[in-house]
């Protein structure tokens, strides 16, 4: 089971819509107990690609850094999000080509227009490369 805290939610759709037209991204953390991820925290990155409205690159600093940050929490990454600013919630090419951690929920924004988003997850389905399955959530409210 995926919970994520609503103001995850409300927030990777926000950081989609301040970027625009370019990509957003970011991590996703949380705890990690058993069969249930949750999530309660988004971080916002630095996209650092060349063509920063098709694709996205994390700043590898931002990664290290939220990296040892966690560790003295208890928490850990347990997914990665980014925005489509065409509208689109498929995994693109680039993105299928770049989802190596069997371990990670991607999550993409799909931004229809600055007022509307959609919020879909994806995770590999067993281990099999350029084989995913979409993932219901919960949303948590406080």
């Amino acid at each position: 089971m995926i919970l994520v805290n609503e103001k995850v939610i409300n927030g990777i759709k926000y950081n989609a819509n301040l970027t625009f037209p370019n990509e957003c991204c970011g991590f996703l953390s949380g705890k990690r107990r058993k069969q249930l991820l949750n999530i309660d925290k988004y971080h916002p990155c630095e996209n650092i690609s060349n063509l920063p409205k098709q694709e996205f690159k994390i700043n590898p600093v931002c990664h290290i850094k939220l990296q040892k940050k966690l560790r003295s929490l208890d928490r850990e990454v347990i997914g990665v999000y980014h925005s489509h600013p065409n509208g689109a919630l498929e995994l693109s090419k680039k993105d299928i080509y770049y989802f190596g951690d069997n371990n990670l929920l991607w999550f993409i924004i799909a931004l229809l227009d600055a007022n509307k988003s959609n919020v879909i997850a994806y995770m590999k389905k067993n281990d099999i490369k350029e084989k995913f399955m979409t993932c219901e959530y919960n949303i948590k409210y406080e």
